[in-house]
């Protein structure tokens, strides 16, 4: 929904460069593109894009005037060396940004190999003496507010900190964190795929749910700072949608992805991967006077190929994990819950049944989990030859969140729980 629009400027709008915005009078070249890579990058570091929104003038005039927020200052794992290339590539003149492709390539290649890029580190210096360059004349005006302005930023800055450091911050320190609660909505998250809104559901005692006519992906949580936790997630599938009557799909799902990440591709595409453990809690037989039949619970890796303004279907691997369980005939049926214990070579999925005791869909093993990987890459890199390389190794800090497809289901207890 933040695509471009009919009559609007060319470009997909979060990603546009001040010179394409309107702000600096001076030809489209190389420069513009390394800016669009670079908010590509900022939004890989930190699961927005530099200056997000759904209004197309108010992010215009951000993009004209303001600059993106440091990544370290929301996810203080991302390394000095990196921020400072994504910034670098954001800045508002061509001629400060790198000159090519090849540069920054060049740059990120040197991070990658654990070297020092050309770029140097980003200083908070470097920000206030660019802000005092553009606004000599606000500066002065400004002064006389600062110790109103730095007394109320005090008292505020508890309450509206941002949910993710905070959740980072409690699993560094070995504490559970909910990043969806019992009831109520998630204090952060971010649509990947498909345009269904979350909202409240009274049916499902006000729990966090989305109605998904095709495909919908939300993320809870963009990243994991730590390597070794269990997750748990309670699901409710309330009905299925696109079919006239409710009547069951046989394509139709929901669960729970993580090990997710996002890569950019070179014409400005993002392919997104991760893995995914998903259900239908609906009988196949409803209606025929005749026994339920079992469901599959799937384990599978998936990546989706985003272009700009297009989003190719979500393609899946075989699943290399399952178990089946009895659909509920009465609707809204029972909550489902999926636990995985993740580790830095393997994880664990179980299914946990309505009388307590639990079924192994998965334990996946380094090779199993590498060979979904590749089996992914394989599929790429047939149908888009320009983006191999774009689906990385198996990492278990990648974020977590719900996909469904055709369905209205709620989610809630969604938990992360550091190993010891």
């Amino acid at each position: 929904d933040d695509q471009t629009q009919t009559g609007a400027l060319i470009g997909t709008l979060n990603y546009m460069a001040p010179e394409q915005a309107g702000k600096i009078k001076r030809g489209i070249d190389a420069r513009t593109d390394v800016y669009g890579l670079g908010a590509v990058l900022y939004q890989c570091l930190t699961g927005k894009a530099p200056f997000p929104g759904s209004d197309p003038q108010t992010v215009l005039k951000r993009i004209q005037t303001e600059y993106p927020a440091p990544p370290r200052q929301a996810y203080p794992d991302v390394s000095k060396d990196l921020e400072a290339v994504c910034l670098k590539c954001l800045e508002k003149d061509p001629a400060s940004r790198y000159q090519s492709a090849t540069e920054l390539a060049e740059d990120l290649g040197r991070c990658r190999r654990g070297e020092s890029p050309e770029v140097k580190p980003f200083r908070a210096l470097d920000r206030i003496r660019r802000r005092i360059a553009r606004n000599r004349i606000a500066i002065g005006v400004g002064f006389l507010f600062l110790a109103i302005i730095s007394t109320a930023a005090l008292m505020l800055y508890d309450r509206e900190s941002d949910p993710v450091v905070e959740y980072h911050r409690a699993l560094l320190a070995k504490k559970r964190v909910q990043i969806v609660p019992h009831s109520g909505m998630p204090r952060w998250e971010h649509r990947i795929l498909g345009l269904a809104p979350l909202g409240l559901k009274p049916v499902a005692e006000n729990a966090c749910a989305v109605d998904s006519v095709e495909q919908t992906m939300y993320l809870f949580i963009p990243s994991i700072p730590i390597n070794s936790y269990s997750l748990s997630a309670s699901l409710l599938e309330l009905d299925t949608r696109g079919l006239a009557g409710g009547i069951a799909d046989p394509f139709q799902w929901s669960g729970i992805l993580f090990g997710y990440a996002v890569r950019p591709g070179p014409s400005g595409e993002l392919v997104h991967s991760g893995f995914a453990v998903t259900f239908s809690d609906f009988d196949l037989n409803a209606g025929k006077n005749a026994p339920p039949v079992p469901r599959p619970v799937k384990c599978r890796h998936f990546y989706i190929v985003e272009q700009p303004g297009f989003s190719d279907k979500p393609i899946t691997g075989a699943a290399f994990g399952n178990t089946t369980f009895i659909p509920t005939a009465i609707r809204p049926g029972p909550w489902r819950t999926i636990a995985v214990q993740v580790g830095m070579d393997r994880f664990v999925v179980d299914w946990k049944n309505e009388d307590g005791s639990s079924k192994t869909v998965v334990d996946a093993t380094s090779e199993m989990i590498r060979s979904q990987i590749e089996n992914s890459r394989e599929q790429l890199a047939a149908k888009f030859p320009d983006l191999i390389g774009t689906i990385p190794d198996w990492s278990p800090r990648g974020g977590m969140g719900l996909w469904c497809a055709k369905s209205s289901v709620a989610v809630r207890d969604f938990t992360i729980d550091p190993n010891p």
